[in-house]
């Protein structure tokens, strides 16, 4: 749950609130209520007043989206959002258990079962460390926050997107769930990663380069320790998710020091998580 999300609805598409589309911020429990025009799905911005209730950290410069009739909006749906791909689509290639609809899941509800709540957050959680930490390598490459964070999320949406290709190619075959403790798949995501980001011309790829195999073992290595989660509300399930900050912190301090990446990322070091 996001407190102090700021929620909109955007209705000219241009991901700013404007002085005619209906906002509200969310409360302790990133619950919100809004009213305005039908047919539009929610727009969230976090900023430095936005607390991510199940770290207790800030979450900044995240945009995250829901499609129309949505009545909950995550990484899941925003990912819907950026590709266009349906929620069964979606939902199969992040691996949520079967049933979930993430337009609609909300983890946090009383009356959802434990295990199936705590699968999906952790999946939650896996999806916004490798794309916050992308945001940090290349914002600390030179982008600024927004296109950094759209080429991170553009770029699990093309690798989201591959999946559900290679089984419409192949109708015989099941859509693959993506891996996101797979070093494989982290290497294709960076490739991607790297494609997206030339398209800004704003990228220093010599430092992007520099850090992009310690951003990769370490993103690697938090979401394992995510997966070890066994309670979605813990004290050690949320140091566990507040991993994620950490890591950014440490990006951004190997991207100023690019030469020094392997002492700044520690969390590279599988012992050191």
């Amino acid at each position: 749950p996001l407190e102090n999300a700021l929620v909109f609805l955007d209705y000219n598409n241009d991901g700013v609130v404007d002085g005619n589309e209906p906002s509200v911020r969310t409360n302790a429990d990133g619950i919100f209520s809004i009213t305005g025009l039908p047919g539009y799905g929610f727009t969230v911005l976090t900023d430095n007043f936005t607390v991510d209730s199940s770290t207790g950290k800030n979450l900044s410069d995240v945009v995250l989206k829901a499609p129309a009739g949505s009545t909950i909006v995550s990484p899941a749906t925003t990912i819907m959002e950026d590709t266009g791909l349906s929620a069964i689509e979606v939902a199969t290639v992040l691996g949520l258990p079967n049933g979930v609809d993430p337009t609609h899941f909300n983890p946090f509800n009383n009356d959802v079962d434990a295990a199936t709540a705590l699968a999906v957050e952790k999946i939650s959680h896996q999806i916004m460390t490798t794309i916050t930490a992308i945001q940090e390598a290349i914002e600390g490459s030179g982008a600024n926050a927004n296109d950094a964070f759209s080429i991170a999320l553009n770029s699990v949406g093309v690798a989201v997107k591959t999946k559900v290709a290679a089984s419409k190619n192949n109708p015989n075959t099941q859509i693959n769930s993506i891996d996101l403790t797979d070093a494989t798949e982290l290497s294709i995501l960076t490739t991607i990663v790297q494609v997206e980001a030339a398209k800004t011309g704003s990228v220093d790829f010599t430092t992007l380069n520099t850090i992009i195999d310690d951003v990769e073992a370490a993103i690697i290595n938090v979401n394992i320790a995510i997966g070890n989660a066994s309670n979605i509300s813990s004290e050690e399930s949320k140091a566990l998710f507040g991993l994620s900050s950490e890591l950014q912190t440490q990006i951004k301090a190997a991207a100023d020091d690019p030469n020094n990446s392997k002492s700044k990322i520690t969390l590279a070091n599988e012992a050191d998580v």
